[in-house]
């Protein structure tokens, strides 16, 4: 019974569609289309405007034909090439060597005695070159430090760092260097403070 069904709206489907389909085709063309009107004799007495083009007249001129496939140069399309402007001659340079210009006879600037003397910058302040790495934590305390090129140095607690340092304490986080004769805090991570 199922297939039954099926067929029967199959073909009610095709025949909705076969009429569809009809009523478009005759429709259009049903009303035949119908001829211009010609025009009377006493509209062509009429005097029409006349027509002057477009007011400007590089853009509304006519382009010539052209293959699309060949190339072509776009000036020798257009009706009327814009002019080129006169050129002007460049001066002409002084060749040869010029006398240098004498200075002697101007004398000193005004106010150049006043005795003011540039400020030199204070010479920067030597700073501990080292960055806390790591920490080691236990029956012999140690601290990893790296340099600015990456160079890594493990240092017990009391050892020397370089000639100028020497670790004096470690804790969590933390250790205290003796940099020429200065206390310095460093966290681990980098961060030093002078104390």
């Amino acid at each position: 019974m199922d297939d039954k069904k099926k067929v029967i709206v199959v073909v009610v489907l095709a025949v909705i569609i076969l009429a569809v389909g009809t009523f478009q085709l005759t429709s259009g063309s049903s009303a035949p289309a119908e001829p211009p009107k010609e025009a009377k004799k006493s509209d062509a007495t009429k005097v029409s405007p006349i027509d002057e083009g477009p007011k400007n007249a590089e853009v509304a001129t006519p382009l010539a034909m052209r293959d699309p496939f060949e190339p072509a140069e776009i000036a020798s399309t257009l009706a009327d090439p814009a002019p080129t402007p006169p050129s002007t001659p460049e001066p002409k340079r002084p060749t040869g060597v010029s006398n240098p210009i004498d200075l002697t006879g101007i004398g000193q600037l005004p106010n150049a005695d006043i005795g003011i003397q540039p400020v030199e910058p204070p010479a920067p302040k030597d700073v501990f070159a080292y960055s806390l790495a790591g920490i080691v934590i236990g029956d012999r305390p140690a601290a990893l430090f790296a340099d600015g090129a990456g160079n890594q140095k493990l240092v017990r607690e009391g050892g020397a760092i370089d000639g100028d340092a020497r670790l004096v304490s470690i804790s969590h986080g933390k250790v205290t260097v003796s940099y020429k004769g200065e206390k310095i805090s460093i966290t681990l991570g980098g961060n030093s403070s002078g104390n």
